[in-house]
């Protein structure tokens, strides 16, 4: 299967219903999303995102493949927002990012120096998941 066509089709049924993507999907969906993110305008338009709605299940992911590192680094954003979790709803996390006025823009510089570092190993994880689900 093309991984364009196949990203697509997760990326839209994340976007419609996450909860129905089975596991490796959502880790996919979750990893691929922040390293985009990183990659292009920084962690925190990955915040700003509708994937930013999945950070906590994506740092749990990030541990359960074993890239402690960037799952420590979600958990360290996650724990900026009320109670240590980003809210579902894009517009609550906008605001309350909104609400930060570049409060926190030194650690999110920090935190995507430390994912930086690490993507040879998430992208790693994302062309075995690319594989994997493409071979199911």
């Amino acid at each position: 299967m093309n991984y364009i066509k196949l990203w697509q089709d997760i990326s839209r049924t994340a976007e419609d219903d996450y909860y129905s993507l089975p596991k490796d999907r959502q880790t996919l969906f979750n990893i691929k999303s922040i390293a985009d993110s990183v990659s292009g305008d920084g962690l925190k338009s990955y915040y700003l995102s509708y994937a930013g709605a999945f950070a906590e299940d994506a740092a749990n992911q990030l541990y359960d493949i074993g890239l402690d590192l960037v799952a420590a680094v979600i958990e360290n954003a996650n724990s900026l927002f009320p109670e240590g979790t980003p809210p579902e709803d894009d517009i609550e996390r906008k605001e309350i990012i909104d609400e930060w006025d570049g409060d926190y823009d030194y650690l999110y510089d920090d935190w995507n120096e430390t994912i930086l570092q690490n993507m040879p190993e998430l992208e790693a994880e994302i062309d075995s998941l690319f594989e994997k689900i493409s071979n199911e």
